[in-house]
C-alpha cells in the first residue's frame, strides 16, 4: 500500500514540474511575441509614408500612396488587435493545462507576425524606390539632357562624315527627344519609376549613339578613301618588284587584292546598315594581309641576295659531294677484289647511290623554280638550307662507309700480323718439345698441339682466300691464338714436371743404396717417368724423400742449381 501511495506521490509531483516548466515556457513565447509586436507596431511606417507627400500625389504615386495606407491600417486596426487577442488566448489555455493548443496559437501568431514584418519591409522599400527615383531622375535630366544637346550639336556638325546613316540618327535623336517629352510627362503625371526607366533608356540610346557616330566616319573613310588607296600602293610594289625580277606572280596576289577592292562598296553598305563588328572585322583582315605581304616583300628582298650567293656555294658542294661518291665506288671496287665487303654495307652504298640520284633531281628541279621564277626567293632559300642539310648528312655518309672500307685493311693487316706471331710462338714451341728429349709425350699436350696445328693451317687457309672475308679470319686467327696459348702452357707446366722429376730422382739416387724401401719407391718412380706419367713421377719420388727431408721440394731446387 505504501509503496502505490508513494507511485502516486511521483506522478503528482512529475505532472506539477512538467505543467510548471510548460507553462513558462509559454509565457516567455507570449512575452516574446508582445514586444515583436510592439515593435512592429512602433515603427515609423506613417512617417516614411508621409515622405511622398512631397511628391506629385497622382497617377502611380497617387495609387501607391492609398495602397500603403490601406496596408498600414489594416496592420493597426485589425492585425495588431487579433494578435493581442491571440495571446489572451495562448495564456488562458496554458492555465487550463492545454500546452498543445496554446503552441499551436503560438506557431500562428508567429507566422502572422512574420507576415506584417515582411509588409511593412516592402512599404519601406517602396517608398524609398519611389522617392530614390525622383531623386535620380532630378539630378540626371540635366546630365542626360546635356549629352542629347552635346550628340545633337555633333550630329549637326557632322552629318556629311555619316553618310547614309545621318538620316537614321537624326530619326534616333527625334525618338530620344519625344522619350525626353514622355519623362517629363511621367513626372508631372507623378509615375515616377515610370520616368526613371524612361530616363536610363535615353541615356543607354545616347552612349550607342555616341560610339556609332564616332565609329563610323572612321570606317567610311577606310572604306572610301584609306583602303581603297592602301591597296593601290600595296599592288604598285608587287608589280615594282615583279619588274626587278622578283617570281611573285604564283602567289595570286593580284587576284586577292583586286577581291578586297572589289569587297569594299558591299563593305560600306554594311556599314551604312549597322553592322559595324563585321565591317571592322573584315577591315582588320584585309590590314592583316597587307601587313603579311609587305613583310613577305621584305623578306623576299633579304631572300633574294642570299640564294644568289649561296647558290654557287651549293653547286659546289654538290661536285664535291659526287666526287666523294665517285671516290667510294672506285675504292670500294679496288677493295673487292681482296675483301669481302659485308652484306649491310653493300646494301647501304646502293642506298646511298638512289640517294644521290635523288639528290641531282631534287637539285634539277630547284634551278628549274629558279630560272622560271615559279618559287619566291624565300621558299627557294628553304630550299636551299634543306640541300645544305641532306648533303652534310649524305657527305657524312660517305665517310663513314669509306672509313669502314680502311678498317677492312687495317683488320686484315692486324690479322696477319696476330697470325704471324701465334706462327711463330707454335715453332718455337714445337722446337722446345724436339729439344727436350722427353722419353715420352703426354697424351693431353699432343692434343694440344694437334689442335693447335690444326687450327693454325685453318686461320692459314682463310687468309689466303681471295676476296677475304675478315670477320672470318678475324674469327680463325682468334681460335688459333687460344688453342697455340693453351699448348704452350701446358709445354711449359709439362718440361717444368720432367725437370722436378729428373732432379728428385737424381737426388734419390744417393739414398738408394741404404734404404731398401727407398730404392723400390724410385723403381716406381722411374717407371712413371719413362711412361710420360711425370707428375706421378714427381709425387712419388718427393713423397719417399719427404720421410728423409720434410723440405725436399726446397732442397731439389736448390739442388738444380749446382
Amino acid at each position: 500500500m505504501e509503496f502505490i501511495l508513494l507511485a502516486i506521490l511521483v506522478i503528482v509531483v512529475a505532472v506539477v514540474i512538467y505543467g510548471t516548466l510548460s507553462r513558462r515556457k509559454i509565457y516567455k513565447d507570449v512575452d516574446r511575441l508582445e514586444n515583436w509586436k510592439i515593435e512592429l507596431g512602433s515603427r515609423p511606417v506613417a512617417e516614411e509614408i508621409a515622405k511622398v507627400k512631397g511628391l506629385k500625389i497622382s497617377g502611380e504615386t497617387e495609387e501607391k500612396f492609398e495602397l500603403w495606407r490601406k496596408d498600414w491600417d489594416d496592420i493597426v486596426g485589425t492585425h495588431i488587435p487579433d494578435i493581442e487577442k491571440a495571446l489572451f488566448d495562448i495564456e488562458e489555455q496554458a492555465n487550463k493545462y492545454r500546452f498543445g493548443k496554446a503552441r499551436e496559437l503560438v506557431t500562428a501568431v508567429e507566422n502572422q507576425l512574420q507576415d506584417i514584418e515582411a509588409q511593412i519591409d516592402v512599404i519601406f522599400k517602396e517608398v524609398d524606390e519611389l522617392v530614390h527615383s525622383e531623386k535620380e531622375n532630378e539630378a540626371g535630366i540635366s546630365e542626360t539632357q546635356a549629352k542629347f544637346d552635346a550628340m545633337s550639336r555633333h550630329l549637326l556638325q557632322h552629318s556629311l562624315s555619316l553618310g547614309k546613316t545621318a538620316p537614321v540618327f537624326e530619326e534616333r535623336k527625334t525618338e530620344m527627344k519625344q522619350a525626353l517629352v514622355s519623362f517629363e510627362e511621367d513626372r508631372e503625371a507623378g509615375n515616377y519609376t515610370s520616368a526613371r526607366q524612361t530616363l536610363k533608356q535615353v541615356d543607354h540610346d545616347l552612349e550607342v549613339q555616341n560610339a556609332q557616330m564616332k565609329e563610323i566616319p572612321v570606317l567610311l573613310k577606310d572604306l572610301d578613301m584609306e583602303l581603297p588607296s592602301e591597296l593601290r600602293e600595296l599592288q604598285r610594289g608587287v608589280e615594282n618588284m615583279e619588274g626587278q625580277g622578283y617570281p611573285l606572280g604564283h602567289l595570286s596576289l593580284y587576284e586577292q587584292i583586286e577581291e578586297y577592292k572589289q569587297e569594299l562598296p558591299a563593305l560600306k553598305e554594311s556599314c551604312e546598315e549597322f553592322e559595324l563588328e563585321k565591317v571592322k572585322d573584315r577591315i582588320e583582315e584585309i590590314r592583316s594581309f597587307m601587313e603579311a605581304t609587305y613583310e613577305m616583300l621584305e623578306k623576299e628582298v633579304d631572300a633574294r641576295g642570299a640564294v644568289q650567293a649561296e647558290i654557287p656555294q651549293l653547286e659546289e658542294q654538290l661536285r664535291k659531294l659526287k666526287e666523294k661518291l665517285a671516290d667510294l665506288q672506285r675504292e670500294e671496287a679496288k677493295v673487292e677484289v681482296s675483301y669481302l665487303i659485308p652484306m649491310e654495307d653493300k646494301e647501304q652504298h646502293d642506298r646511298l647511290a638512289v640517294k644521290m640520284d635523288d639528290t641531282i633531281r631534287n637539285w634539277r628541279l630547284f634551278q628549274d623554280a629558279n630560272l622560271n621564277r615559279t618559287q619566291t626567293f624565300s621558299e627557294q632559300r628553304s630550299q636551299l638550307e634543306k640541300h645544305r642539310k641532306e648533303w652534310s648528312g649524305l657527305t657524312k655518309e660517305i665517310q663513314q662507309l669509306k672509313d669502314r672500307l680502311y678498317t677492312l685493311r687495317k683488320d686484315e693487316k692486324k690479322a696477319l700480323d696476330t697470325f704471324a706471331s701465334v706462327k711463330r710462338q707454335l715453332l718455337e714451341d714445337e722446337m722446345l718439345l724436339q729439344r727436350s728429349f722427353m722419353p715420352r709425350i703426354p697424351s693431353p699436350l699432343l692434343n694440344d698441339l694437334d689442335d693447335a696445328d690444326e687450327n693454325v693451317k685453318a686461320a692459314e687457309q682463310t687468309l689466303d682466300e681471295v676476296p677475304v672475308e675478315i670477320a672470318r679470319a678475324n674469327a680463325d686467327v682468334d681460335e688459333a691464338d687460344k688453342s697455340v696459348r693453351r699448348f704452350h702452357q701446358r709445354l711449359i707446366a709439362t718440361l717444368e714436371q720432367v725437370r722436378m722429376a729428373e732432379l728428385a730422382i737424381q737426388y734419390g739416387n744417393r739414398y738408394r743404396s741404404s734404404d731398401a724401401e727407398l730404392h723400390e719407391q724410385f723403381k716406381e718412380a722411374e717407371k712413371h717417368f719413362h711412361k710420360g706419367r711425370y707428375d706421378d713421377a714427381v709425387n712419388t719420388a718427393v713423397g719417399a724423400m719427404e720421410k728423409k727431408n720434410s723440405n725436399i721440394r726446397e732442397v731439389l731446387l736448390e739442388f738444380g742449381k749446382q
